[in-house]
């Protein structure tokens, strides 16, 4: 169900660490007081921020960690999204690649001091990010939700929807040769015209979603900036990463390690797959993630791609009630059998 009604303003104040020499902001739910406190990272996607996250944390609040204390909430925003820094050296045209945004996100986690009895719940490019992230510590991560996540990149330019085939193969590649002259459009329409920031309505199909939250989302990319337009440049970097054809070559690199994690962790650590309806994923992503086997807790929820938009209280209510039979239970019992429902949950055969 897609509540009628959803808050727009967060509880939760930025908060702010130094990473690599620049200031990258997040927000914090329940901190524990223990130094090996359970953590829950909530990874953002393009082009959004922890704002995102606004009404998921809150129901994760009361959860008791495998020590007894309460679970501690991270979620960051990624360098040069929301409230984080914005790299230097704006005529550098790679800045916020893959690799960086990796770079400085694996840096956050150090910089907070999470590095054991991490669960990751990872939306859109953020699942790509921590997928690798936990392939560099697979000893550090204990469970896996995911939502809206991309894990496959496209084999060839044929195998991309014909429906988004055309616009991709505009965004993706600079400069796209128009009559006779070089006219970067991507680069046009998403930071000129800030396309990708303003077409976020269509992405969510709740009917009051608008300007309330939008002014949220477009924090750090607002003509007003510094940078001015370029502040909209990790905006575009995350749809040039888009992987079709084994380019680009460094994404497809990190995907393939996060993928190759996932097969093999999914077999010792409990993974929540919401299956949004009807979202935007990919029929070879959904099916990835129904493949890596009994582990693997499938719950169907309604919305667009912007699922926390749409149903975050199903969402935040989902998650509890796994972490809790899952995660906690789960591994007290020295197995992650899913022997329990969560929800309306698909259980694999």
């Amino acid at each position: 169900m897609i509540h009628p009604t959803i808050p727009c303003e967060s509880k939760y104040e930025k908060k702010y660490v130094s990473v690599l020499g620049k200031q990258m902001a997040y927000v914090e739910g329940t901190a524990s007081s223990s130094s090996n406190a359970d953590t829950i990272v909530f990874c953002h996607g393009n082009p959004t921020n922890s704002y995102m996250w606004r009404n998921v944390m809150p129901h994760c609040e009361d959860l008791i960690g495998l020590d007894g204390g309460n679970v501690r909430l991270i979620a960051p925003d990624l360098i040069g999204m929301g409230a984080s820094d914005k790299l230097d050296n704006i005529d550098d045209l790679t800045r916020y690649n893959m690799k960086e945004q990796f770079k400085y996100f694996s840096a956050f986690l150090e910089a907070v001091n999470v590095q054991e009895r991490v669960t990751l719940v990872a939306h859109s490019w953020g699942g790509t990010l921590a997928a690798h992230w936990g392939s560099q510590h697979p000893e550090a991560v204990r469970a896996m939700v995911i939502l809206e996540v991309v894990y496959v990149p496209f084999p060839s330019w044929e195998r991309v929807p014909k429906k988004i085939r055309g616009g991709v193969k505009l965004m993706l590649r600079p400069p796209f040769n128009c009559c006779c002259c070089k006219f970067d459009l991507g680069a046009f329409l998403i930071m000129k015209k800030n396309m990708m920031l303003e077409s976020m309505k269509d992405r969510v199909n709740r009917t009051d979603f608008g300007e309330a939250e939008m002014k949220h989302y477009r924090q750090g990319f607002e003509k007003s900036h510094p940078q001015g337009i370029e502040s909209r440049r990790p905006i575009l970097s995350f749809v040039r990463s888009i992987p079709v054809a084994g380019n680009p070559a460094e994404v497809v690199e990190i995907m393939d390690s996060g993928r190759i994690w996932l097969e093999k962790s999914s077999k010792s650590i409990p993974v929540l797959f919401f299956s949004v309806q009807p979202g935007t994923m990919m029929p070879e992503d959904r099916d990835f993630i129904r493949g890596l086997g009994e582990n693997v807790t499938e719950i169907e929820v309604e919305g667009g791609h912007m699922i926390t938009e749409d149903s975050p209280d199903e969402v935040g209510e989902a998650i509890v009630k796994w972490f809790r039979e899952k995660v906690v239970v789960g591994s007290g019992q020295g197995n992650n059998s899913n022997t329990s429902s969560v929800g309306n949950d698909k259980k694999k055969d």
